[in-house]
C-alpha cells in the first residue's frame, strides 16, 4: 500500500537540513558568505542523501542573519546574489534526482518574504521534471 501511494505522489518522507542562526547582530559580509556555504552545504547534502520521490524541508533562515532580515523587511527583498545562486544549485540538484522541496515556514514575521521567494522559484523550477509533478512547494506556520 505504501509503494501504491508512493508512486502516486501522495506518500513520502520529508528529511530537513534545520540550521539554526540568530536574528540580528551585526556580521562582516565574509561572515554572511560563511553562513550561506555552510547552509548550502548542508542543504545540497541533505538533497544528495534523499531518495528519489520524498521531500527535503528547505529552511531558508538556515542560511545565515542577512537572509532573515531580507525576509523580514517590508516589503520584503529579494534574496541576495549568493543566497539566490545557492537557491537554484539546491533546486537544480533537486529537479536531477527527482526530490521534492518543501519550503519550510517559520514565524509570521518571514511568511511575506518567504512566499515571494518560494513563488519565484515555483514558476522557475515546477514545469521541469519529467514526472509532471512539482519540485517546489510553499508552507505556511500554523
Amino acid at each position: 500500500m505504501v509503494a501504491d501511494l508512493r508512486d502516486r505522489g501522495i506518500a513520502g518522507v520529508i528529511i530537513s537540513y534545520a540550521r539554526e542562526v540568530e536574528k540580528g547582530g551585526v556580521t562582516t559580509e565574509a561572515e554572511e558568505a560563511k553562513q550561506v556555504k555552510l547552509w548550502l552545504d548542508g542543504t545540497k547534502k541533505t538533497v544528495e542523501y534523499t531518495p528519489k520521490g520524498d521531500f527535503v524541508a528547505v529552511k531558508y533562515s538556515g542560511a545565515g542573519p542577512k537572509a532573515l532580515r531580507l525576509l523580514c523587511a517590508n516589503p520584503p527583498e529579494k534574496p541576495s546574489l549568493e543566497l539566490a545562486k545557492g537557491l537554484e544549485e539546491i533546486c537544480e540538484l533537486a529537479v536531477e534526482r527527482g526530490i521534492r522541496l518543501l519550503m519550510d515556514a517559520e514565524q509570521i514575521a518571514v511568511q511575506d518574504g518567504m512566499d515571494m521567494w518560494t513563488v519565484d522559484l515555483m514558476r522557475k523550477y515546477n514545469h521541469r521534471r519529467s514526472d509532471g509533478k512539482a519540485v517546489i512547494y510553499n508552507t505556511y506556520q500554523m
